[in-house]
């Protein structure tokens, strides 16, 4: 496991056409924020809002809060630094139905490591060879199984 330096950014919306916000995530990540979520809350006069949360490198923090600020009603994006751990984590891929499928290790502190394949591929093979997105998920789990001899996590 290692440790890294972040920054937290949140807000919260009540005032925006819903829609709109949903680009806002997908921006967000291609900027490179490591997560971009929203959670139901309430604000002020009990109005539905959302409040909006981008985990990032500190880095990229302001350019991050003024896209927020851009695209937002908001009027502010409070700031934290933080820390989180991390598994240790390579990229990785396996064979599934005579096509190999990108996916990550992750190595838990026991050591032990577990692959989880890439959704996209498994949807993509899924829907090329006619199975279900379940089917090709398994499958990936039992090729993975057999490359490290430990059983595969249930999905």
């Amino acid at each position: 496991m290692e440790a890294h330096d972040v920054t937290v950014l949140s807000t919260v919306v009540d005032d925006m056409n819903p829609e709109i916000l949903g680009a806002l995530l997908e921006d967000l990540l291609s900027l490179g924020a490591w997560e971009a979520t929203f959670t139901p809350t309430q604000a002020k006069k009990n109005r539905p809002a959302v409040r909006l949360e981008v985990v990032c490198q500190p880095e990229l923090a302001r350019s991050l809060a003024e896209t927020v600020l851009e695209q937002t009603s908001s009027l502010g994006v409070r700031v934290r630094q933080e820390q989180r751990w991390c598994l240790t984590r390579r990229p990785g891929r396996v064979t599934v139905l005579g096509r190999p499928l990108a996916g990550k290790w992750a190595q838990r502190p026991s050591g032990r490591w577990e692959f989880k394949p890439e959704h996209e591929d498994c949807l993509t093979l899924a829907r090329a060879r006619g199975v279900s997105l379940g089917e090709v998920w398994r499958a990936a789990l039992v090729a993975a199984q057999a490359e490290t001899g430990q059983e595969p996590e249930s999905a």
